[in-house]
């Protein structure tokens, strides 16, 4: 790259004197010739007459106005061809375009897996040098990953990851066969969490692609499918006379399901019939349906339970005009009957967590002042919900390379 630039000096050196004499033969240096071959042929040489050889320096609207060839990226184009343009024109190297170049890469980091195959990254940045005054980007790979060989897995780690692997991979191609660019920048490189949700466009399966991609690619964060606990002991029956409703509850936590694994399959809670010796006596007896369940006295995270009524509206002859109405049963008197079941309030949503800081890039220099570079994912834990992990994915701090000679 200096060497380049050197060269880009010593002829433009050599030939600008021509073209700020206005000669009617002006050697026009090869960097600007190149970029001048992006003009259609008749602005070629209209750009030649008015830009160069008329002692005139236009501006960058004066050259949006020349036809240039059929271009994918038209406008950088043209800024890059006015960079090149005025460091010619200006004689000052300062303004020419500056390509980007790689730093080095930086460290492999750990195994992701503790047994047999995992991945391991290491990532460099486009900063030795940056792209300046419309220079291009660097290109190629940000982040490489290679496969890395752990210690020797129990035959029963073996099988839960292969399972574990197996399935994550199926979710991931189900989302891959309708979006290749997520594939292209998340599976088979490296993407943050928001770069899943601006592709997903649903905060839900982003979060369970995220999932899902960690598992497979670093074995962590893998989907942890629910387990029934014991049941508790059986309810005292619901009825004060005659037939009732005896529960018992058991609660998916044995273990709960995380990282979206399965829910436990099957009931959570189990009813019978249950009988009291009282027989009732309801001659006076008028009540209401059981009222429809009402919600669950938990929002989220934990077992509550729902409740049913039954009002009385007895008889006339049972109550005065401002009393509530009562109803006999047996040889007690009630205003209401009061039934209650257990229920579940859901998953509740979870703030995701920063993993470890991986091992700090090499210096983007070898020589002066630079930076270098670590990551670390938002992956303990993954969020899920309206949960995110806040702050930077990336920590970048200045550096000196060590001068030779």
């Amino acid at each position: 790259m200096k060497f380049s630039l050197y060269c880009a000096a010593v002829e433009i050196l050599l030939s600008l004197h021509l073209i700020n004499a206005a000669s009617p033969t002006v050697a026009v240096p090869s960097i600007l010739a190149l970029q001048m071959l992006h003009l259609e042929p008749e602005d070629k040489t209209s750009f030649q007459q008015n830009c160069i050889e008329s002692g005139v320096t236009c501006s960058f609207s004066d050259v949006q106005r020349f036809k240039f060839r059929n271009e994918n990226d038209l406008v950088n184009v043209q800024k890059r061809f006015f960079q090149t343009y005025l460091c010619v024109k200006e004689l000052n190297l300062t303004k020419c375009p500056v390509d980007g170049e790689w730093s080095q890469w930086s460290d492999w980091d750990s195994c992701s897996t503790s047994c047999e195959e995992g991945v391991q990254r290491r990532n460099r940045e486009c900063n030795n040098p940056r792209a300046q005054h419309s220079g291009r980007n660097c290109q190629g790979l940000k982040v490489d990953v290679r496969s890395c060989q752990s210690n020797v897995c129990s035959r029963t780690d073996l099988d839960d990851y292969a399972s574990l692997k197996h399935r994550a991979m199926g979710l991931l191609t189900l989302h891959h066969a309708t979006n290749r660019r997520l594939k292209l920048l998340c599976f088979d490189s490296h993407c943050s969490f928001a770069t899943v949700v601006e592709l997903v466009k649903s905060v839900v399966n982003a979060e369970q692609y995220w999932s899902f991609l960690i598992c497979y690619k670093h074995h962590k964060s893998c989907p942890v499918d629910g387990g029934w606990g014991s049941w508790s002991s059986w309810s005292p029956c619901s009825a004060h006379c005659g037939e009732g409703m005896t529960v018992r509850s058991r609660r998916c936590d044995n273990p709960s399901p995380s990282h979206w694994g399965l829910a436990c399959d099957g009931q959570f809670f189990e009813s019978l019939h249950c009988f009291q010796n009282t027989a009732c006596m309801d001659v006076t007896t008028f009540m209401t349906d059981w009222s429809p369940w009402s919600q669950c006295s938990v929002s989220c995270g934990s077992y509550g339970n729902q409740a049913s009524e039954r009002h009385c509206i007895g008889m006339a002859s049972s109550r005065s005009d401002t009393q509530a109405a009562t109803c006999s049963i047996g040889d007690q008197r009630y205003t209401k009957l009061t039934q209650t079941r257990p229920c579940y309030g859901g998953a509740c949503a979870i703030g995701g967590g920063w993993g470890k800081w991986g091992q700090w890039s090499d210096c983007s220099v070898q020589c002066g002042t630079g930076r270098k570079t670590r990551l670390h994912l938002c992956d303990s834990p993954v969020p899920s919900g309206s949960g995110s992990c806040k702050g930077l994915e990336v920590d970048t701090v200045s550096c000196t390379g060590p001068c030779q000679g």
